[in-house]
């Protein structure tokens, strides 16, 4: 690059002009039907994507429901994240023709969210490894170190 922006760009703004039909019509060279040529189709950025919006806007309202309710923020996102994942893997291995919907996730992770409050507590149905385990807030694996005597 020139070490003189100011001054290369002075130079060169001969280079970058066009005339009024030109700056006015942008398709004045394009597709007779108004679709993109191929040119603006390798443009980076041609296509919209509406759903990085939704996954940022829900990721902001998680934060903020995070303030207030965590369990049901912590649900929500990980509900989100795992059902968006999970048919992110089925479309890549073609399990699935259907390309991964953030908008049908977040609504999955929401009812998931919904849910939490009404999920049982460790010790609903007593106080051992057992009911624990059944309960789902027990790995076997914690449940076989609690017996030895072993720290967590």
């Amino acid at each position: 690059m020139h070490p003189d922006k100011r001054q290369w760009a002075k130079d060169n703004a001969k280079q970058f002009t066009a005339t009024p039909a030109e700056y006015n019509s942008q398709f004045l060279y394009g597709n007779k039907d108004g679709s993109l040529t191929p040119e603006q189709n390798a443009l980076p950025g041609h296509d919209a994507h509406p759903q990085i919006g939704v996954a940022a806007d829900a990721g902001v309202g998680l934060v903020a429901l995070g303030a207030v309710a965590p369990a049901v923020a912590t649900a929500w996102g990980l509900g989100t994240t795992y059902d968006f994942v999970g048919d992110a893997i089925s479309h890549a291995m073609g399990l699935s023709s259907d390309t991964p919907d953030f908008t049908k996730s977040f609504t999955v992770g929401g009812i998931t969210g919904a849910m939490t409050p009404l999920l049982l507590p460790l010790d609903a149905l007593g106080t051992g490894m057992d009911s624990k385990i059944a309960v789902g807030g027990t790995t076997l694996r914690e449940a076989r170190q609690e017996r030895s005597g072993q720290q967590l």
